[in-house]
C-alpha cells in the first residue's frame, strides 16, 4: 500500500467531504485502518464533524489483513442498523490469523439480513474482487481499479455507492417511522 498511501489518503478525504455533502442529520461516521493488525481511527463520531485524515495519522506499515480487520468491526459494530461498510485495499489477504474467510462471511451474511448492512468494496486485484463477491459485496458495490487511479476517481466510486445506499436506507427508515 506504501506506493499509494498518499493517493489512498486523498481518496479518503474526498470521499468524506463528498459524504459530508449529503447534510444527513445524525449520520455517523468510523474509520478504521488494517495492515496486520486493525487502528480505529475515527469512530462513531458525526460525519459532519469527521475530519480530514492526516499523513501522520495514515501511517503504512505492512501486511493485509482484512478478514481480521472486517471480523473486528463486524464485532465492535454488529447489531447497529444500516451500517454501510467501505472497504479498500490493495491487495489480497495474507496475514489474517484471528477470522477466516468462512467465519467473516458467515458474520457479514448474519448482518446484512438482519441489520440491512451494506459492503462496498475497493480494490486492485481481481483476486481480493472475487473474495469481495465471495463476502457478499453486490456487483455494483465491488469497484475494481488500477492503482493509478484511486485518488483520481476512487472516492467517487466509493462515494456514489455509499451514497446510494444511505439514500435507499434513510427513505426506508422514514417510510417506516412515518407509518408508525
Amino acid at each position: 500500500m506504501e506506493p499509494i498511501a498518499k493517493d489512498m489518503r486523498i481518496a479518503v478525504n474526498k470521499f468524506i467531504k463528498e459524504q459530508q455533502a449529503m447534510k444527513e442529520p445524525g449520520a455517523l461516521f468510523g474509520l478504521a485502518q488494517f495492515t496486520h493488525t486493525t487502528e480505529f481511527k475515527r469512530e462513531g463520531i458525526l460525519l459532519a464533524d469527521a475530519k480530514e485524515l492526516t499523513e501522520e495519522e495514515y501511517v503504512v506499515n505492512g501486511g493485509t489483513a482484512y478478514y481480521d480487520a472486517l471480523g473486528t468491526v463486524v464485532e465492535k459494530l454488529g447489531g447497529r442498523k444500516h451500517v454501510v461498510l467501505c472497504i479498500i485495499t490493495d491487495g489480497d489477504d495474507r496475514d489474517s490469523d484471528k477470522f477466516s474467510k468462512a467465519q467473516v462471511a458467515r458474520m457479514l451474511r448474519k448482518q446484512k439480513e438482519e441489520n440491512g448492512w451494506v459492503l462496498v468494496w475497493v480494490c486492485e486485484s481481481l483476486e481480493s474482487s472475487q473474495v469481495a463477491a465471495e463476502l457478499g459485496a453486490e456487483a455494483e458495490d465491488n469497484i475494481r481499479l488500477d492503482s493509478s487511479a484511486f485518488s483520481s476517481t476512487g472516492s467517487g466510486c466509493m462515494s456514489s455507492s455509499v451514497s446510494r445506499h444511505r439514500a435507499i436506507m434513510s427513505s426506508a427508515s422514514s417510510s417506516s417511522s412515518s407509518s408508525t
